[in-house]
C-alpha cells in the first residue's frame, strides 16, 4: 500500500507539475548484484517501449485546456504557484539520492469518507487529490456533467460546488492498473482547511472542525436494519455527520447562502444528482484570536479563495464570521458524482423498492428523486443557518 501511494503521488506530481524524470546513470564501481539490478530495469523499459500501453503508468490530464482557462480566467489562480503545490525543484547535492531534480509535494491524507477513495494533499494544505474509484461515477462526470460544470461555474463565479482544478486519468490498458498499483482517475480540488497549518496557537488548531452534511432523513441500511447491529460504529459514522449548532450570521450572509444554494442545487437536480454533501468547516474566528493573542496567518496568495482575498470581502468559500466573532465558517458542495440514471444506481433503486414493499423504510439517499433529494437538503441548509439581524 505504501508503494502504491507513493507511485500514484510521483505519477500526479508528474503530470501537474509537467516535468520528468532525469535518471542519474549508475557509477563506475557498481557491484555485481547492481548490474544485475540495471539489466533487469533495461529488459523491463525495452518491452515497455515495445508495448507502452501496457506497461506505462502515466497520467494523462483530462481537458487541459479546459482546466486551464477555468483555473486562469474564472477562479484567478496563479499558474506559477499551483504547479508549485505538487512539486518542487531539489538541490543538486540530494539529487542523486533522489534520482530526479525534483520532488512530489504530496502526502497521503488516509480515509476520509464512506466510498474508500484515495485522498492526497499537497504539502502546501491548499489542494486535495482524490481517486473516482467507481466507474459509473467518472464516466458520469468527465462525458455527461463536465460540460455544464464548466458552464455554470463560469456564469456563477459564487457558486459553491467544489472547485475541481484538473483531472487525471490513466490511458489505456497498464500492469499497474490490473494489479491496483494505480488510482486510474483523480480529481484535483481545493482543499477548504488551507489555513489550519498556519495557525500559531495549538489550541486554536484544535478547535477546527469539519462536517460532511446530508439529509438525515433517508434510510441507511447500515443504521436503520436491525438497529444498526449489523454493521460496526465505524461504518456507522461514516454514513452522515451530526448537524453542529445552529451557524448565526448576518441575515445579509444568510440570505446569501441560500440564494447560492438554490441555483447549485437547481443545477444538480437538473443533472439527475443526487447523494451530494453540504461540507462545512468551522474554526475560531476573530473574537477568539484577540482573545488568546493569535492569529491565523493565511498565505499572502492563498490561490484557492482568489476572488474573497482580492476584493477583501467576506465569503462562505473564505470564511464567514459568526455575529459574535468566535466562530468562521467555510460551506462547498462536495461528491456530486452520483447520477440517478446510471445502471448501477438504478439497480441500487430497483433492489430498494423491492425491499420496501415489505419494509416500508422509504428511499436512501443514492436512490431517491434528485428533486425530492434537493427539497431535503434546502431544508437541511436553513435549520442549520440562522440569518440575524444587525
Amino acid at each position: 500500500m505504501r508503494t502504491r501511494t507513493h507511485n500514484i503521488c510521483t505519477a500526479v506530481a508528474r503530470a501537474v507539475g509537467d516535468v520528468a524524470d532525469d535518471a542519474e546513470p549508475l557509477e563506475d564501481g557498481t557491484s555485481k548484484t547492481g548490474r544485475v539490478v540495471q539489466c533487469l530495469a533495461n529488459l523491463f523499459f525495452c518491452l515497455a517501449s515495445i508495448f507502452p500501453p501496457i506497461f506505462d503508468f502515466e497520467y494523462s490530464r483530462y481537458c487541459s485546456s479546459v482546466f486551464l482557462t477555468m483555473r486562469h480566467e474564472v477562479w484567478m489562480i496563479e499558474e506559477r504557484d499551483y504547479l508549485a503545490s505538487f512539486c518542487q525543484a531539489i538541490s543538486d547535492a540530494s539529487w542523486s539520492r533522489h534520482r530526479r531534480n525534483w520532488e512530489a509535494e504530496l502526502i497521503p491524507v488516509g480515509d476520509l469518507g464512506y466510498s474508500g477513495s484515495t485522498f492526497l494533499m499537497t504539502s502546501n494544505g491548499k489542494y486535495i487529490v482524490k481517486s473516482l474509484d467507481r466507474r459509473f461515477e467518472y464516466r458520469f462526470f468527465m462525458h455527461e456533467i463536465f460540460r455544464p460544470y464548466v458552464n455554470h461555474m463560469t456564469t456563477h463565479p459564487g457558486s459553491l460546488l467544489v472547485r475541481i482544478t484538473d483531472m487525471l486519468y490513466v490511458p489505456g490498458i497498464n500492469v499497474s492498473r490490473l494489479l491496483g498499483l494505480s488510482a486510474t482517475r483523480l480529481v484535483v480540488m481545493e482543499n477548504l482547511l488551507h489555513g489550519k497549518e498556519n495557525e500559531k496557537n495549538e489550541n486554536a488548531r484544535l478547535q477546527w472542525s469539519t462536517y460532511d452534511l446530508k439529509p438525515d432523513n433517508y434510510f441507511f441500511p447500515e443504521r436503520d436494519i436491525a438497529g444498526g447491529s449489523l454493521t460496526s460504529k465505524n461504518v456507522k459514522n461514516k454514513l452522515v455527520d451530526e448537524m453542529p449548532s445552529r451557524l448565526r450570521v448576518s441575515a445579509q450572509m444568510a440570505d446569501q447562502i441560500f440564494d447560492i444554494l438554490n441555483a447549485d442545487t437547481e443545477f444538480l437536480a437538473n443533472s439527475n444528482v443526487v447523494d451530494y454533501s453540504l461540507f462545512l468547516v468551522k474554526f475560531p474566528g476573530p473574537g477568539q484570536h484577540i482573545k488568546s493573542q493569535s492569529t491565523t496567518e493565511f498565505a499572502a496568495s492563498d490561490d484557492t479563495l482568489p476572488a474573497a482575498r482580492r476584493y477583501d470581502k467576506e465569503t462562505w468559500r473564505n470564511g464567514v464570521t459568526s455575529i459574535d466573532g468566535k466562530w468562521t465558517y467555510r460551506i462547498i458542495i462536495i461528491d456530486f458524482f452520483w447520477a440517478r440514471h446510471k445502471l448501477q444506481p438504478k439497480i441500487l433503486s430497483g433492489l430498494v423498492k423491492t425491499f420496501n414493499v415489505y419494509a416500508k423504510k422509504g428511499p436512501m439517499s443514492i436512490t431517491t428523486d434528485p428533486i425530492e433529494y434537493r427539497r431535503r437538503f434546502m431544508n437541511m441548509a436553513h435549520k442549520l443557518i440562522s440569518g440575524i439581524n444587525n
